[in-house]
């Protein structure tokens, strides 16, 4: 006790002891920084590096829909298109058989059976999206589980500058718009967006 006493009542202590914690105090400070550096950089992730993902071939997302749907919804909608294209052919052959001569232009039955056929050709229509919207939502649902992946140029500020995964956890918030190869929401925006299968599949986060 006595020998601990002596040590504390040396010159030299204090500035011994005042080094050591000042040493800890930066040593506790630095790793203080380091996970705030970590974390923040987590927070402004917008996306995963391409080479993270092994894929065969990327695919606007209309191209995606078609390649990676079900056969049996594949076929329904090729089958649908095609039928609701007949129809509406017949009904423009209607409609100028009808407006092209005077005397069926009096005569209700041509006008009604150009009307009867732009219905069916319309029904056939509705029938058709239907089908697309089922296909879309199984796009999407692969997107989220990630048998499928996407990427694309995230725009920030109006500036779309670097290409980047989209990371499987904002499917559950974006649409996509196969039309124009666009997605968006949880303020997100992405353009130029593709679609592929990855080789191995994505972990989900």
């Amino acid at each position: 006790m006595s020998s601990a006493l002596d040590l504390i009542g040396q010159p030299w202590f204090g500035w011994v002891a005042g080094g050591l914690l000042f040493g800890s105090a930066g040593f506790a400070l630095g790793i203080w920084l380091d996970v705030f550096a970590r974390r923040r950089a987590g927070a402004n992730k917008t996306g995963t590096e391409l080479t993270s993902y092994l894929v065969e071939t990327w695919l606007d997302p209309i191209e995606a829909r078609e390649q990676f749907i079900e056969n049996r919804l594949r076929r329904e909608i090729e089958e649908s298109h095609a039928e609701w294209r007949r129809r509406k052919f017949l009904a423009e052959h209607a409609r100028l058989e009808w407006e092209g001569n005077a005397n069926a232009l009096a005569d209700d039955k041509f006008r009604d059976h150009f009307q009867n056929l732009s219905t069916e050709a319309s029904l056939q229509h509705n029938h058709y999206e239907k089908l697309v919207r089922e296909a879309n939502a199984e796009v999407m649902g692969k997107l989220r589980d990630g048998q499928l992946i996407a990427k694309g140029f995230e725009v920030v500020a109006g500036v779309a500058d670097k290409e980047v995964m989209i990371d499987l956890p904002l499917w559950r918030f974006l649409a996509l718009d196969f039309d124009n190869s666009r997605a968006g929401g949880h303020h997100r925006n992405y353009i130029a967006v593709q679609i592929g299968k990855p080789i191995i599949p994505a972990a989900k986060h």
